[in-house]
């Protein structure tokens, strides 16, 4: 009977997710924004597995890898050069973020460091934490917050989301002055759930069951919470797509059924952008959450003619703040594909047929 209950599972998924296949990008003018390729960029010998992995600011791009270094690139530039390898640790890298000119990157030796958002990126400080490793990053004004172990954790001003697969993956504040630690959450093990926890008390405020994929698993998830939605994504191979939920009442709002949905992020123009194992950012619009609609997408393996399974799978999503660019970080091939001429880092942005409308911007393909 368990079989049949997987089989099934599968089944629906990919029927529902045949309602949202729409035209690749090829490059024609169409009513609607079109997702377009500005950059596909060679030469960084990274991988960049984790959803928090691609972060930037007024004047740089960060990219943190799981070879243990954090690349810095010039967006200024056309061609984005890289302007800084900082050989941050021999284990791997799992998130950046940063705020007042200060980045912050997460590793698997359990350190958080520190380094200045300024040019020359000199280290600040470098705090043992965890003997589990550092996963998840949070910043805001006055408090860092970061999940330990396979911890998966997102927050908001007021709550904290975490998603445990192992007891002790827990998740806690560290205040910036005193880099001391201030407040652990999830120190209660929950399986196969995410758990809201109010952020100034510690208590739990509800909990949401984590999806299953495609063969019926429950297993680990990424979060993403913007405004007043949460989201699930099942990263990796089977991933049955993305869930969307209240942030407040975690009441269910809908499902994007699309097949290996990895990561995403919530664009200006009021749309979502998901990245996928198969190579894709596919675009949607979730004004209503329960029938969200595809607006666009774009094939990175076939813009790039680096087809393999496994050449280009988009693991980490952000926007740029001020110029409405989409950058995507990928997992680099495998052991065969994986070389210097494989791109491991992408720009994209969202034009428009017409000179009106939200998505208006301008570039060219590059492959450097």
């Amino acid at each position: 009977m368990e079989k049949a209950t997987v089989t099934l599972i599968g089944l629906v998924v990919l029927l529902t997710a045949t309602g949202f296949a729409g035209p690749r990008d090829s490059g024609k003018s169409e009513k609607g924004p079109t997702l377009r390729l500005v950059l596909a960029k060679t030469n960084i010998l990274g991988s960049f597995l984790t959803d928090e992995a691609v972060y930037s600011d007024k004047k740089n791009i960060y990219l943190a890898s799981y070879e243990g270094n954090l690349f810095v690139l010039d967006k200024s530039k056309r061609d984005y050069p890289v302007i800084a390898v900082i050989p941050v640790s021999e284990a791997p890298l799992r998130s950046v973020r940063g705020a007042d000119q200060t980045i912050y990157v997460t590793c698997a030796d359990g350190n958080l460091y520190v380094y200045s958002a300024t040019k020359g990126f000199p280290e600040l400080a470098a705090a043992h934490y965890s003997r589990y490793g550092l996963n998840s990053l949070y910043v805001d004004e006055e408090s860092v917050i970061v999940s330990q172990g396979q911890g998966e954790m997102t927050a908001t001003s007021r709550t904290l989301y975490l998603s445990e697969l192992n007891q002790g993956d827990i998740a806690f504040d560290i205040n910036k002055a005193t880099p001391i630690l201030i407040e652990p959450f999830g120190q209660t093990f929950q399986p196969a759930a995410t758990v809201a926890y109010d952020r100034s008390s510690g208590a739990q405020l509800g909990r949401i069951a984590n999806p299953p994929d495609l063969l019926g698993r429950v297993g680990t998830v990424d979060l993403y919470v913007h405004s007043d939605i949460l989201m699930q994504t099942i990263p990796g191979c089977c991933g049955s797509g993305l869930y969307m939920y209240d942030a407040v009442s975690l009441q269910f709002l809908g499902w994007i059924p699309q097949l290996f949905a990895n990561t995403a992020v919530m664009l200006r123009s009021g749309l979502l952008a998901i990245g996928t194992e198969a190579g894709t950012v596919e675009v949607f619009d979730i004004t209503n959450p329960s029938a969200p609609q595809l607006v666009t997408s774009a094939d990175l393996r076939q813009l790039t003619g680096h087809t393999g399974p496994e050449d280009i799978e988009i693991r980490s999503l952000w926007e740029d703040k001020q110029t409405g660019q989409i950058y995507a970080g990928s997992s680099w091939g495998n052991d065969v594909s994986r070389s210097p001429s494989l791109p491991a880092f992408f720009v994209l942005e969202l034009t428009q047929a017409t000179s009106t409308g939200p998505w208006l911007n301008s570039g060219t393909f590059n492959n450097n």
